[in-house]
């Protein structure tokens, strides 16, 4: 994971100091050392569990969080990315999404095939268990986190997740979709370009 590649990078600094200077006692030498047991202590396993980080890989840095309203809440590199309740409720632009892509449509109509890119909990459509999902994302650590703290149970057997990365999915899929949620990025100005590109594609 970044934390624990962090701390090597310093191991690797302290090695390079150590071979270019002429005394193991040498004020870099020092300073590198006492860099590097602040970076292992920092980027400790113990510490990242008191931070209640539950995955910590290539892609992500991933926490579970309850919060006093018993919301239990998916924190992805220190954004909010998916909550529950076990009332049903979610972050509110989900709900506002169910409301007017899937609660409007007609009651015994065939199942529609939904995208969902950008996984996250796997919140949005739990309760549907008419239409097909295809979520994807790249980090495929999601799954078994989600199921495990925030939806407490498995997903039912219309939704499929995909943990690839999302431009070789839609590039490769033969499937038409009658309802696509673009959820792979946080704020206006971190759109993936190539998601862009792909879904006007």
């Amino acid at each position: 994971g970044v934390h624990h590649t962090v701390t090597v990078n310093f191991a690797l600094l302290f090695i390079l100091v150590l071979a270019l200077s002429k005394s193991f006692k040498s004020p870099a030498v020092t300073f590198s050392f006492a860099a590097l047991l602040f970076s292992a202590l920092l980027n400790s396993d113990h510490n990242m569990s008191a931070l209640k980080i539950v995955e910590n890989n290539k892609y992500n840095t991933i926490a579970v969080a309850e919060t006093e309203e018993g919301f239990r809440q998916l924190i992805m590199n220190n954004n909010l990315s998916s909550q529950y309740h076990d009332d049903g409720r979610k972050n509110e632009y989900i709900d506002f999404v169910e409301k007017i892509a899937l609660k409007t449509l007609p009651e015994h109509s065939s199942p529609k095939r939904i995208l969902v890119v950008g996984a996250g909990a796997f919140t949005f459509g739990k309760e549907d268990t008419h239409n097909i999902y295809d979520f994807i994302d790249i980090d495929g650590s999601l799954l078994e986190i989600a199921e495990e703290h925030i939806l407490k149970e498995p997903l039912t057997e219309n939704k499929t997740f995909h943990a690839v990365p999302a431009r070789g999915f839609l590039n490769q899929t033969g499937h038409l979709y009658d309802i696509v949620l673009l959820d792979a990025y946080f704020g206006d100005l971190t759109i993936p370009e190539h998601l862009v590109l792909s879904l006007i594609h």
